[in-house]
């Protein structure tokens, strides 16, 4: 719980373990966008057994996007290091339990990939790990939920 995009911990390991080298770059990839979370007026239901209260705490504890928007804004100066890919429709409603619908994950995630802005993250990102490979350095890929 509350480390669903284990980024800061790759960060960490790839500091301890390569300390004098930078890191060159970061993928975090996303599971989907997911809804806003939110806090409905309690019923009176609600109020003797809150289980919305419950089910929203549970959200914000495993929020990955709360972690990708802080890293986000701590690369913001430094182009070229953090990319998070993560689709951005449809997939709001598939839990990570629901391996089934695999098929519904491949089409929304072909989709995404189709779109321009997403498609020139990827080159940019593609050309810095190429970059990053023919100088030697250290690279640092992050797969996160």
């Amino acid at each position: 719980m509350g480390c669903n995009n284990p980024v800061q911990q790759l960060l960490d390991e790839a500091y301890r373990i390569h300390e004098s080298h930078p890191v060159d770059c970061i993928l975090s990839v996303g599971t989907g966008r997911a809804q806003t979370v939110g806090l409905p007026e309690p019923d009176t239901f609600q109020r003797l057994l809150p289980t919305d209260t419950i089910t929203v705490l549970k959200r914000l504890a495993t929020d990955s996007e709360r972690t990708a928007r802080e890293f986000e804004k701590r690369f913001r100066y430094i182009s070229g290091v953090y990319f998070r890919l993560n689709v951005e429709q449809g997939m709001q409603s598939i839990t990570l339990e629901e391996w089934k619908k695999l098929g519904e994950v491949t089409t929304h995630t072909a989709q995404y990939l189709q779109e321009a802005k997403v498609r020139q993250e990827v080159d940019n990102m593609v050309n810095i790990l190429a970059q990053t490979r023919a100088s030697s350095s250290v690279t640092v890929a992050e797969l996160s939920m």
